[in-house]
């Protein structure tokens, strides 16, 4: 897969963060968590003067 990143980084990522940023099964496992805390974010900055 081509990287939509670049430039910053000098080196090439190791096999281990490939396979972690690659891997969907955490996305699944974190979606619903990271939906409730962009709800609760998005309350608490309705609720600001």
């Amino acid at each position: 897969m081509k990287q939509l990143w670049g430039g910053r980084f000098s080196k090439d990522l190791t096999e281990d963060t490939e396979a972690f940023t690659e891997s969907i099964d955490v996305d699944r496992r974190m979606v619903l968590h990271d939906i409730w805390g962009s709800e609760a974010h998005a309350i608490m900055l309705a609720r600001q003067q």
